[in-house]
Formats: structure tokens, sequence, C-alpha cells
């Protein structure tokens, strides 16, 4: 059943670009092949400077590392995500022909920690890396979460356990929350089997923050709906490569342009570049999308990393005004609200700008934390969906803003 949130992108036989472009067809390859004039690039780029990440995450900081192309590292407390991995040397279904590894991994595979979760974005070759995938496989305990329909793929394999998502759809795993989201992309393997699995992007969803991997997509109108829906990420990981020709690329690549667009779409506090600067894919050198998105970006948010660099996100920790709050049940005939939550709230040493508020709900309430800032007005979405909307509207009313709440239930 389709989500109501997201159009419908599924025809009873294969997966569509809703109200967008599709990607181009098989007779148009053969035209941009013979007419193309790729950027010249280097064969080989020896600057990366591996680096070592750390187990696991302490406090409540994020750390992001790009590993290379679309592969990234999330790490939070008590876990860690792996995006689109692919340590081959060529983004093919043989080793002897196809894109060739222009820099190698900012990351060794055997220095990786323990992978808690593994997103898969697509089935294609630079996204879906079966031997990448048998090795983390063979470490163990890693879920691989993929779209609609590529589940089998892996079990053929003997890769999981893997768990399908179609977009709209969520899954729980311990300490975070993982959605499927729309891209707008295109799907094959082989010559017949275009678009009969799904693409799609992932929202994590933790006590502290959201992270959004946008995967491999256009630009369209699904930014805006993953911001009307989840509310501004922390974190956006945004491709910025293979955009060129545009006549071909378009529906299914962003340009850098379009990448810095969509970040202020999503109102993103921090955005990552990703799928550039270790495959050339398309006519655009292998940095040249970064050299246009440092032209193009309007100032320091959108970050550009190098193979093995990080990101380090500061926690969220409210040193300002604590406020003690009670809350006792009362009725109302407001339309929208039947029960309501009345409170009351003693204050010491309040901040002028921010406050903390610690909310003990009348009903048993999951563990979770959120920014109040971040969507006011949204506050049923994400994980304040698991509260009455009532207890926080009641609460916010006359309280300083931004307020960050901590639930205990």
């Amino acid at each position: 059943m389709s989500d109501p949130r997201f159009p419908k992108h599924f025809d009873g036989r294969r997966f569509y670009n809703p109200d967008a472009p599709q990607a181009r067809a098989f007779s148009d390859v053969f035209r941009w092949k013979l007419t193309s004039r790729p950027e010249p690039s280097p064969g080989f780029i020896s600057d990366v400077e591996q680096s070592v990440p750390p187990r696991c995450i302490e406090g409540s900081a994020l750390q992001i590392t790009l590993v290379n192309h679309s592969t990234v590292l999330v790490q939070q407390p008590g876990s860690n995500i792996l995006t689109d991995p692919i340590w081959s040397q060529r983004a093919s279904p043989v080793s002897w022909l196809g894109p060739k590894r222009r820099r190698k991994p900012g990351v060794r595979m055997d220095d990786l920690p323990d992978i808690d979760a593994v997103l898969i974005s697509h089935n294609h070759y630079d996204h879906l890396d079966l031997p990448t995938l048998r090795r983390l496989a063979a470490r163990g305990d890693s879920k691989f979460i993929v779209p609609a329909r590529v589940a089998s793929l892996l079990r053929l394999e003997k890769i999981g356990p893997a768990h399908e998502m179609d977009w709209g759809e969520s899954l729980s795993l311990m300490g975070f929350t993982i959605h499927c989201v729309p891209a707008l992309h295109f799907s094959s393997r082989k010559i017949y089997d275009r678009n009969k699995t799904l693409w799609c992007g992932y929202i994590i969803e933790s006590q502290e923050r959201l992270v959004y991997f946008a995967g491999d997509t256009a630009f369209g109108d699904h930014f805006s709906q993953v911001r009307n829906n989840f509310g501004a990420p922390d974190v956006a990981l945004l491709p910025i490569g293979a955009y060129e020709p545009r006549w071909f690329m378009s529906p299914v690549h962003m340009a850098p342009e379009e990448a810095v667009q969509a970040h202020e779409i999503l109102g993103a506090k921090t955005s990552i570049a990703i799928h550039h600067g270790t495959f050339q894919l398309a006519d655009d050198g292998i940095d040249t999308p970064l050299r246009r998105l440092m032209a193009c970006r309007r100032d320091d948010s959108f970050l550009i990393l190098k193979n093995g660099q990080f990101a380090e996100i500061p926690g969220l920790v409210s040193t300002h005004a604590w406020l003690d709050v009670s809350l006792s049940r009362t009725t109302t005939d407001h339309p929208r609200q039947k029960e309501s939550q009345h409170c009351s709230a003693r204050s010491s040493d309040a901040g002028e700008n921010s406050c903390c508020v610690l909310l003990t709900a009348p009903q048993s309430v999951l563990k979770g934390r959120l920014m109040a800032n971040r969507y006011p007005h949204k506050f049923n979405r994400v994980t304040l969906r698991r509260l009455t909307t009532s207890v926080v509207n009641r609460c916010c009313t006359d309280l300083p803003m931004p307020c960050e709440f901590l639930y205990y239930g």
C-alpha cells in the first residue's frame, strides 16, 4: 500500500519517477557515447590520506567520514552506518572492463568499525557492489537495508539479513530509525531489467538528530517533500557528480548548482558532497564537480571532503535554563484536541535565548529528544509522533525558544 505522503511510483510492472522526466532510453546511450567529449582526467590520483575511524562515538557527537564516491560512514552514539559501500577497483559487473577507480578509498575496509546497518540506494554497480557486500556480510552483525525488490539479489548471494523498503516505510533498529524516501533516478543491472527494482534515499533518525542520505538523484520536488515530512535535516549527503552532458544526465543526476538549491530547500544545517572524485562516470572531469561546487556554494555549510576526511558535528547539549515541568490531564472541546495537557514550569538560571525542558508524560512515552526549533508546527512528525501533539503544543506556548525537550516515559 502506497504512502499518501509520497506520490505513486509503480505501474504494476516497473517503477518510475513520478511527475518528473524518466531516464533516457538505451538508444540515447548510444547517441551519448557516439558524441561524447569527456573532460580529460588523470588515470589515477595519489592524494588520498587514509584515516582510521573510531570504533564508536561517545557522548552526543556525530562523525561523518567520506570513504569514496557515495560511501559514507555515519557514526553516532551507539551506531555505525555505511552508505552505498564500494571498495572494488571497478564499478562494473566484471573486473576487466567498466569505470575504473581513480582514487583509493579513504578508509581501509579492515579499519572499519563494526557496522550496524548498510544502506543501499539502488542497484547500479557503483552503489551496489557485490564483492564489497560479501566482505561486509562476512564480518557479521550488519543489517542490509535496500529498496523494494532488491533483496532477492542479496539473498541469492547469501548477503543478509536484507530488509526491503518502499518510499514512506520505516525500520526501527537499536538506537535509530531508518525512513525510506523518494529519489529521482532509475535502476538496471542488465539489459532487460530496467526499473524492475526501486531507487531511494534514506533518513536516519536518532534521538539526537536527522541525517539525510539522498542516494543517487536528479533535482526535483522530493527535496521539499522530505523537508515537509521530516523537517530540516541536521546533515544532508547530496550527490554532485556525473552530470554532463545535461541533455542525457539531468533526469538522473544533479549538477553542483542544483545540489546547492537542494541544500537550501532542505534547510540542512550542514550538507556534505558525495558521488564525486573516485569514478569518472560521465563527461565531467573527475574533480570538476568539486570546483563548480566551490564556485557556487553560498557559504561553508556545504562541506567538501576528500576521501578519508571526516566532519565532526557537535553534540546537542543545552547549557541554558532547565525547567521542571509537571503535567496534569484536562479535557477540551477543541476539534483537533479531545485531550490536552496542562503544563506548569519552574525555571532556574533561565537563559535569554534558549532552554531545556524536562517533560514527564502522563502516559508511557519512548525516550527521545528533538530540538524544538527544527519544525515546531510539525511536532507530530518524526520523533514527536510518539507523543500526543497536545502535550508539546501546550507546553511550548509560553516557553522561550528554541527549547530542547527531553522526554521520559
